[in-house]
């Protein structure tokens, strides 16, 4: 368990460090993180929605049946 860790730490610390000298991807960064964030949101829109639909047809039928 702690060599895990120790081993997802590191590869996160060399992952972020090939990532920050990346030039072209450091230029871009704003732009990315615009598109990111916009992906982000429609993800959490979209359960959000997903898990309503299901809960109406799903739960709402059971209660009303009784």
């Amino acid at each position: 368990s702690t060599t895990t860790t120790i081993t997802i730490m590191l590869l996160l610390f060399v992952m972020g460090c090939e990532i920050g000298a990346n030039q072209t991807l450091m230029r871009n960064l704003f732009t990315l993180g615009g598109e990111a964030l916009v992906i982000a949101v429609a993800a959490v829109l979209g359960s959000l929605i997903g898990a309503r639909v299901v809960y109406n047809k799903v739960f709402k039928s059971k209660t009303e049946s009784r």
